[in-house]
Formats: structure tokens, C-alpha cells, sequence
């Protein structure tokens, strides 16, 4: 079994095109806590993750406060969460391969695999800064989402800040999402939400996550133009 572990370790390397100096950091990044309870080894992939998701933002955000110096704090901050949106995140798992470096359990759905992908490409990115510091961290983030940041892939609209800019310019408040029902067996999940400002409600999302779901309800309040 450590042969195995080891094999793909190494082949995970080299589709990363990474040689970390402890393997383990490797290791804790792509075991899945799926895979971690059916086997009975031990998982540090969510903590691997909630460190990736904030070296992923610094990196970011260092990134286009450096490139847009023009840009307003409201600006910034949109163009950020459209390169950290889950739609980008999960393209560039896509590519870089995750899904078959991934250890994954048996009981996985196809619908919740987006989701994971993105937290495995931010526990990867946790690892690597444990393994290697920020410096690497930085080139990994920059040439996974090279096409984005050069501008040769449309980055997506996040409806969310765009409707929170409107509503913090016209209104001087914030809008306020909230599920109103879940639909679906646990691992098929699907979420309706809504959108409501001044306590009306202003759009209906529905999506895999609440995440889509609270994009959607904020697309159709803009599209309404009701505030």
C-alpha cells in the first residue's frame, strides 16, 4: 500500500510539474476526507484547504492591485472575485488535471465533484506554501491561471459584488441572500434562494450550491432593474 501511495505521489509530481521537498504536504493535499474514511488514514485536506483559499486571494489580489493601479477599491474587488469564482477555479482543476490525481472515496457523486476540485486546487496550493513558501505559491497560482490573468479567457460576471455595488451606491445597504428550500438527497442537493433588499424580494437563484444559487437570484435582480 505505501508503494502504491508513493507511485502516485510521484506521478502527481510530475503532472504538477512540482518536486516538494516533503511529500507528505503532497499526500495531506489529495487525500480527500472521502477517501481518508473509507481507507482509515488520517486527512488534513480541509486544513490544507483553508490555508490554500487565503494564499490564493493574497496572491491575487497582490497580483491586480500591482497590474490595475487605476482601479478603484470597488473594481479591484470585483475583478478579484471573478478570478477566484468557482466557475474559473474549477476550469483550471479541469486542466491542470486534479480529478485523476485526486484520492477520492468510492461514494463521490458526479454533481459535488466541482466543489471538490476547487478545494483540492487551494489544499494543492496550501501545500505548496507549507513546502516551498509564497514565492512558489505565487508561481503556481500565476500560470495555473495564466489565460485569465493575460486576458486570452472572458472572466465570468459575479452578479453578486455587481449587485452589492449597486445597492451600496444607490441605497447605502447591502443585500441579504436566504435559502428558501433544498431539494434532493444530500449528495444531489439543489438550493433556491433569494435575493432581498429592504427586505423585499428583489430575485429567485436556483443551483448545485448556495454559491450558484445566490448568483443567480443576484443576475435576475439586475436584470429586473428594480433597485
Amino acid at each position: 500500500m505505501l508503494k502504491k501511495y508513493i507511485e502516485h505521489l510521484e506521478k502527481s509530481e510530475r503532472e504538477l510539474n512540482l518536486n516538494f521537498k516533503n511529500k507528505r504536504h503532497l499526500f495531506n493535499a489529495l487525500t480527500h476526507p472521502s477517501f481518508a474514511n473509507e481507507n482509515k488514514v488520517d486527512s488534513l485536506f480541509e486544513k490544507y484547504e483553508f490555508l490554500g483559499d487565503s494564499v490564493l486571494n493574497f496572491v491575487i489580489t497582490s497580483y491586480i492591485f500591482k497590474e490595475y493601479p487605476d482601479y478603484s477599491e470597488g473594481e479591484l474587488t470585483v475583478l478579484r472575485a471573478s478570478l477566484v469564482n468557482e466557475e474559473v477555479l474549477t476550469e483550471v482543476s479541469e486542466e491542470i488535471n486534479i480529478k485523476k490525481l485526486l484520492l477520492l472515496g468510492k461514494g463521490v457523486d458526479s454533481e459535488s465533484l466541482n466543489k471538490i476540485l476547487v478545494d483540492a486546487l487551494e489544499s494543492i496550493v496550501g501545500a505548496i506554501f507549507l513546502d516551498k513558501g509564497i514565492e512558489e505559491s505565487e508561481k503556481f497560482i500565476k500560470n495555473a491561471l495564466k489565460s485569465y490573468l493575460t486576458g486570452k479567457k472572458v472572466l465570468p460576471v459575479d452578479y453578486k459584488t455587481k449587485l452589492q455595488e449597486i445597492t451600496l451606491k444607490k441605497l447605502g445597504i447591502l443585500p441579504s441572500y436566504k435559502v428558501v428550500k433544498e431539494k434532493g438527497p444530500v449528495h444531489r442537493r439543489k438550493y433556491f434562494t433569494v435575493v432581498e433588499i429592504k427586505g423585499k424580494m428583489r430575485g429567485m437563484g436556483e443551483g448545485r450550491s448556495k454559491k450558484i444559487a445566490e448568483q443567480e437570484a443576484a443576475k435576475e435582480a439586475i436584470k429586473k432593474g428594480l433597485i
